[in-house]
């Protein structure tokens, strides 16, 4: 079993706080064995600045600080994509407002939940009910 310190950029389903077994590392099969509570976010930024780590740090230090007043946190970082962790309790609406605001300063940049929606089907996962 392993705990989630933080949301994992690349692993889709996870954030923060989850505790998994991983099945098999090579293809990287695993199962949640319990949630932590917490959402995570994939925030993109526009395409002209995919491979911009310092554009990346500077978009970041003006989204982390309203993540931030939600009680959440940015996790990890790489040039075009930053993960942020918020707890599920800050509400769907309140995340959604943040980083709506986020693409209208950033026109161009994208952001996803990673661990709200069913992979298969799309529908929400409803693990925080």
């Amino acid at each position: 079993m392993w705990l989630l310190l933080r949301s994992p950029l690349y692993a889709l389903r996870l954030a923060a706080g989850d505790t998994i077994r991983v099945h098999d590392s090579e293809s990287g099969s695993f199962e949640i064995l319990a949630h932590g509570g917490n959402v995570a976010v994939h925030f993109y930024l526009p395409e002209n600045d995919l491979d911009d780590l310092q554009a990346t740090k500077s978009l970041g230090s003006k989204i982390t600080p309203a993540v931030i007043d939600l009680g959440g946190r940015s996790d990890g970082q790489t040039a075009g994509l930053i993960v942020y962790t918020i707890p599920v309790e800050a509400g769907f609406p309140a995340i959604e407002r943040v980083f709506a605001s986020a693409v209208e300063q950033f026109p161009g940049a994208q952001w996803e939940y990673t661990n709200v929606f069913d992979r298969t089907t799309g529908e929400p996962s409803r693990w925080w009910e």
